[in-house]
């Protein structure tokens, strides 16, 4: 099976995951329309379905969506990276209030600063 591209956008500089239905803490590293991929410090199995809390850290925008998981694999002493599909694909909107664009390198920390509105 070929490698998917990294998911084409960046979480926004204060965006909350939690996993599943016990709310485990995750730091997202990637996230589009369809896809996420995140480190959690326990592995999850290809083809286990969860759910996944995206939430802003002022609380104004949360999300829970359904989660199959297409990947985990080692990432560091006692991490686990982890790649998923959404049950249903987040809209535009949903997807602009969770992410700012992938930018260059040089505009990076202006999108870290705050995101993109």
């Amino acid at each position: 099976m070929p490698r998917q591209p990294p998911p084409e956008t960046a979480p926004a500089p204060d965006l909350i995951a939690r996993v599943g239905l016990t709310s485990r803490p995750a730091e997202v590293l990637g996230l589009s329309a369809g896809r996420v991929l995140f480190v959690a410090a326990w592995p999850y199995h290809r083809g286990r379905e969860t759910v996944l809390e995206l939430a802003t850290a002022d609380g104004a925008f949360r999300r829970i969506l359904p989660l199959r998981v297409t990947r985990s694999t080692p990432h560091g002493e006692k991490l686990y990276a982890v790649a998923g599909e959404f049950g249903r694909p987040l809209t535009p909107d949903e997807l602009r209030a969770l992410s700012c664009p992938r930018p260059p390198p040089a505009r990076l920390p202006a999108c870290a600063a705050g995101g993109v509105k």
